[in-house]
């Protein structure tokens, strides 16, 4: 058996553990690649070195197609949102292992796990949770360590983190080597999770962390926090646009009627915001992206030059002016006070007429409102009762 048909039989081997896998299996475009592992990227490949595969057990190789494919299924490049990749890398593979290791199946001795038992947390969280044990660690020296600094990714491919490898093909355009486009990617997405639930409800065995995640793929959300956020966000810059002022850096549109006598033109202001962003430990996933994009789109229509972010757990980490949610430094992982960072914005100049506090809730409040603004606590999870009295609440749900 030579090498590709010895990849090729650990891919059947692995489509034989997880049937309702095998779309995401068998879609992958094989990459014989030098890269002393294997790997996947976002463009729906997968890389091998030939050595490597050499080396390992077709059982053992069929245990490395789940892992890297799971990082595709899972979403881990999009689930980031700006967190440092030497330690994002960590945690989404926590995320996978201990499915895999439960399940029984072989690892490459020269590859042991990561599990989250190495950092004393239990199997079943989310790489969001293990994600802010792994950052105290790697801060007080008592992790595993990676040799390499925080902003730089692990060993692995884009799947993991997004960032594309030096070794990567580019686009199928550039490249020539072939690709699954997005749109068909996340069918296979959807048609893995439709199985897995059928899988299930025949009385199958689904590992608990991938039946979580097919039931979330396939739920729509419980609240249209979307159209929440909006209608807030437009109801509180209304009470800004209404507060109308006379400006001489244009003339009236009215001036011929005045001939000599010069008139001011009307000038509605557009809301000066600020999101206070909760960077605290368990402030992380695609809610927090999604709930940055969709106030992003509203300030966007609303006619705004950007919005000013600070990050902010028991402090405030950066201080940022951005245009999209994608720029937005996510820094921070310990406490949450945003009591801190409310009383941050009130000293920005311009002052802010707008403040929106994204946070899980778990956080003191002031005991009333800042004055000169008005101020949106978007809480995820759904858990609204943690938001104060005075503010403008919207529940996140995904």
């Amino acid at each position: 058996m030579n090498v590709k048909e010895r990849v090729m039989a650990a891919r059947l081997v692995a489509v034989e553990r997880w049937p309702y896998f095998g779309p995401q299996l068998l879609s992958m475009v094989l990459v014989p690649k030098s890269i002393g592992t294997c790997a996947t990227d976002t463009r729906g490949r997968f890389y091998y070195d030939p050595e490597f595969v050499k080396a390992v057990s077709v059982q053992e190789l069929a245990t490395i197609w789940l892992h890297e494919c799971l990082h595709v299924w899972l979403d881990h490049a999009e689930r980031r949102c700006g967190r440092p990749p030497s330690i994002w890398n960590k945690s989404v593979d926590r995320e996978i292992n201990d499915d895999l290791k439960k399940e029984c199946m072989p690892f490459p001795e020269a590859f042991p796990p990561l599990l989250p038992h190495q950092i004393g947390q239990p199997d079943g969280e989310l790489a969001e949770y293990y994600f802010g044990h792994e950052e105290q660690e790697d801060e007080e020296g008592e992790g595993e360590g990676d040799g390499e600094g925080e902003g730089e990714p692990e060993d692995g491919g884009s799947s993991m983190d997004g960032i594309p490898r030096d070794w990567e093909d580019g686009p199928e355009s550039e490249s020539g080597v072939s690709e699954i486009p997005e749109s068909m990617q996340e069918c296979i997405k959807q048609q893995v999770s439709e199985n897995v639930v059928e899988h299930i409800k025949d009385g199958g065995h689904v590992p608990s962390g991938i039946a979580l995640a097919a039931e979330a793929n396939l739920s729509p959300p419980k609240v249209p926090w979307q159209k929440e956020m909006a209608a807030a966000i437009r109801a509180c810059a209304a009470d800004v646009a209404g507060a109308v002022d006379f400006t001489y850096r244009r003339p009236s549109r009215r001036q011929s009627v005045y001939g000599d006598v010069i008139m001011p033109a009307v000038r509605r202001p557009v809301p000066e915001t600020v999101i206070v962003l909760d960077t605290s430990g368990s402030m992380y996933g695609p809610d927090l992206q999604s709930a940055l994009d969709e106030t992003q789109g509203v300030l966007k229509t609303l006619g705004g030059r950007g919005i000013r972010v600070l990050a902010t757990d028991s402090q405030v980490h950066s201080r940022q002016r951005v245009t999209h949610a994608s720029k937005i430094e996510v820094l921070g992982g310990g406490g949450t006070d945003m009591r801190v960072g409310l009383a941050e914005a009130q000293k920005l100049k311009p002052s802010p007429d707008l403040c929106i506090v994204l946070t899980d809730g778990y956080t003191p409040w002031p005991d009333r409102a800042p004055k000169g603004m008005q101020v949106i606590v978007a809480i995820t999870g759904g858990h609204a009762k943690r938001a104060p009295d005075w503010a403008r609440t919207v529940s996140i749900e995904g």
